[in-house]
């Protein structure tokens, strides 16, 4: 596959991914980069935020069903990180 392909894959990827948490009731997240593309979950206001800690225990581990077929049958199911990591948000330019 040619990497440019591979590269919209991950995109089309990021976004089912962000797609499926939010219909878990998850406030998520998509950037994509110019190599890669990245789903983050939640918004902080310190890294200090309690809730945050909630959250990388709620996600930790988890399996999300990001493709379905018509019928509703998974066809692609990602595990999450079982050690989420807190980045600061990309500002645009």
């Amino acid at each position: 596959m040619e990497k440019s392909s591979l590269l919209k894959a991950a995109g089309e990827h990021a976004e089912q991914i962000a797609s499926s948490l939010r219909r878990k009731g998850f406030e998520a997240y998509v950037y994509h980069a110019l190599t890669y593309s990245l789903v983050t979950v939640g918004n902080f206001s310190s890294p200090q935020d309690p809730q945050i800690q909630q959250l990388a225990q709620q996600l930790a581990n988890m399996k999300v069903h990001a493709f379905e077929d018509g019928r509703g049958k998974t066809v692609t199911a990602f595990h999450l990180s079982p050690s989420p990591k807190l980045i600061q948000a990309p500002k645009r330019p």
